[in-house]
């Protein structure tokens, strides 16, 4: 087993379909077999709705599952180099290279920031760009491995049946703040979606009823 790089997934899904799971709250309206033999990129702690081909992870939600059982399982993670996630995942030097000796973990580099946009050229290295919204770094890992089309999954960026999240995972922001932290995200994730467009990637929505980001409304079922 090994600290391995993203490198050797350049490509690698070339001009196939990848689903990008988030873990909103609209996932409560698709049967999560309809993910089955798909290849499938996760972000946060949908994992623990759903098992992903990849999870990719820049930072750690306490009541999420640990590293061991996400290991444990087929997923292969994809984890940021930079080190404060490292720290929020509770590993030390110490304890990340034991379970590098027993778990294959993929790195990707990210530009350091202070929350503001980074965005290398990601086609061309192992640094994946900098974002507050992690879908945004995945949509960017699906067109570093290839991808034609990239499918977001569970990315509502609204609330549904007053929730942010798809039962079983933890709730991510309180209802209260939601409307800002999304307004906060998405200055930065639609740069990243329309830059991928320009490029010749296919960005599509599970549900575009929802995702459609300026209808920034709290809806019910």
């Amino acid at each position: 087993m090994a600290k391995l790089s993203i490198k050797e997934f350049k490509n690698i899904h070339a001009n196939q379909d990848i689903w990008l799971l988030g873990k909103g709250a609209s996932l409560n309206y698709i049967n999560k077999s309809f993910f089955d033999g798909k290849i499938t990129i996760g972000v946060n702690d949908v994992d623990m709705w759903y098992e992903t081909t990849y999870l990719m992870r820049k930072e750690f939600h306490p009541d999420g599952l640990k590293p061991e059982e996400i290991l444990a399982r087929k997923t292969k993670l994809l984890l940021s180099e930079y080190k404060g996630c490292v720290q929020e995942w509770g590993l030390n030097e110490s304890n990340l290279e034991n379970l590098v000796d027993k778990y294959d973990i993929w790195f990707f580099k990210t530009p350091f920031t202070h929350g503001e946009l980074v965005m290398p050229d990601f086609e061309k290295g192992e640094e994946i760009p900098a974002s507050l919204s992690s879908m945004a770094m995945a949509m960017c890992m699906a067109a570093y491995m290839g991808a034609k089309n990239i499918i977001l999954c569970g990315n509502d960026e609204c609330l549904l049946d007053g929730k942010d999240y798809v039962d079983g995972v933890s709730p991510y922001i309180c209802s209260s703040d939601h409307k800002y932290i999304l307004d906060w995200q998405a200055s930065q994730s639609l740069p990243i979606r329309n830059m991928l467009r320009d490029s010749g990637y296919n960005i599509y929505s599970l549900h575009p009823f929802i995702n459609v980001r300026e209808l920034l409304d709290h809806y019910k079922g």
